[in-house]
C-alpha cells in the first residue's frame, strides 16, 4: 500500500514523535495533531473536541493514533483515552482512511507478561484506571478495523517515566529491583516507529500485534551500560520485588514499572517484524546516544 499523506495523534509525545519522523524520513507528507501544536506541518486540536477534530481530519490516508494521557486523573484517562479515542476512529473511518493503527501498551496485561506468550494468548487484565482506559481504547479501534500496536518497555531518548525513574530507586537502594538477570522484552523508540511506518506501507495489517525486540533482555544487560557511563557502581544485592514496590509507590512509580523490570516478563513478537517488512539485529543493545541520556538523566536525579 502507497501512502502519501498521515497523520499522527499526540505528535509531540515520546511516541508519536518518534513515530511522525520516522514517516517523514521514508518520503511520506506526515503532519501531527496535538494540543500542543509545534512546527510545521501541526494541527492543535484536543481529540476530545469531536467537532475540531471532524474539520482536521479530511483528506489523511492513514492515521496514527498516539495521543494519549498517561497521568492519574481518571476524568482526563477516560475523556482522552476513550472517548477522545472513539472520536478519532469513528472520524477516521468517516473520513475515508484507508488504514488506522494506534500504539497501545503492554499494561493492558496488568503486568503479567508470562514468558513467551503470543498475540491473543495472554489475558488483558488492566489492573490500573489508567490500564482501563487504554484497554478501552483498544477495543475502539479494534471494532472500527484498526491495528492495536502493544509495545512493552519503549527506550529511547525522551523516555521520562520508566527507565530514569527506576535507575533513580537503584542508585537510591543501592540495589538491583527484583532479579537482575529476569528477561524482558524491550524495543527502542525509533524501531517502533520505524514498524509503525512499515505497517501503514504493508498490504495487511492484522488487527493486534506485540512490538519488542524478538529476543528479551536480560535487566543487567539492559541498565548496566548506563551505570557505568554515569559512572556509578553495579549494585551488589537485590532488593525483593515486593520491597521495591512499596518504595516505589511512596515515590510516585508504579508497581507495574517496577515489575516490568525486576521480573520475567516477555512476549513473542516476531509478527510485526514480518508484517511491517522490518529486520533487526541479532541482539538487543542500546545504541550510544540513549546509554548517554539516560546516564545524564540518572545524574540529574
Amino acid at each position: 500500500m502507497t501512502i502519501q499523506r498521515v497523520l499522527v495523534t499526540g505528535a509531540t509525545g515520546y511516541i508519536g514523535r518518534q513515530v511522525r519522523l520516522a514517516f517523514e524520513a521514508s518520503g511520506v507528507e506526515a503532519w501531527g495533531l496535538s494540543r500542543r501544536a509545534q512546527g510545521a506541518r501541526a494541527l492543535q486540536v484536543d481529540i476530545s473536541d469531536r467537532a475540531r477534530l471532524q474539520a482536521e481530519l479530511q483528506g489523511f490516508a492513514c492515521v496514527v493514533h498516539c495521543g494519549y494521557y498517561s497521568g492519574h486523573d481518571p476524568d482526563t484517562q477516560r475523556r482522552v483515552n476513550v472517548e477522545g479515542t472513539r472520536n478519532v476512529a469513528e472520524l477516521a473511518l468517516a473520513s475515508g482512511v484507508d488504514r488506522l493503527i494506534t500504539v497501545s501498551t503492554s499494561g493492558v496485561y496488568g503486568g503479567k507478561l508470562g514468558e513467551g506468550g503470543g498475540e491473543g494468548t495472554i489475558p488483558v487484565r488492566p489492573g490500573s484506571p489508567s490500564a482501563k482506559s487504554r484497554a478501552a481504547a483498544d477495543c475502539v479501534i479494534a471494532e472500527a478495523g484498526g491495528t492495536v500496536v502493544r509495545p512493552n518497555l519503549v527506550v529511547g531518548p525522551g523516555d521520562t517515566l520508566t527507565i530514569p525513574p527506576l535507575l533513580a530507586g537503584m542508585r537510591w537502594t543501592r540495589s538491583w529491583i527484583g532479579d537482575p538477570d529476569a528477561r524482558i522484552s524491550v524495543i527502542d523508540v525509533r524501531s517502533l516507529a520505524n514498524l509503525v511506518v512499515g505497517l501503514v506501507a504493508a498490504r495487511e495489517a492484522p488487527p493486534m500485534l506485540h512490538a519488542a525486540h524478538p529476543r528479551p533482555v536480560r535487566a543487567r544487560t539492559l541498565l548496566e551500560p548506563i551505570l557505568g557511563a554515569a559512572e556509578l557502581p553495579v549494585p551488589d544485592r537485590c532488593l525483593p520485588l515486593a520491597e521495591a514496590i512499596r518504595i516505589g509507590c511512596d515515590r510516585g512509580v508504579s508497581d507495574r514499572q517496577i515489575a516490568m523490570i525486576g521480573q520475567h516478563g516477555w512476549f513473542r513478537s516476531d509478527a510485526i517484524w514480518a508484517a511491517a517488512g522490518v529486520s533487526f539485529p541479532s541482539t538487543f543493545t542500546l545504541d550510544d546516544a540513549t546509554v548517554a541520556y539516560y546516564a545524564r538523566q540518572l545524574r540529574r536525579r
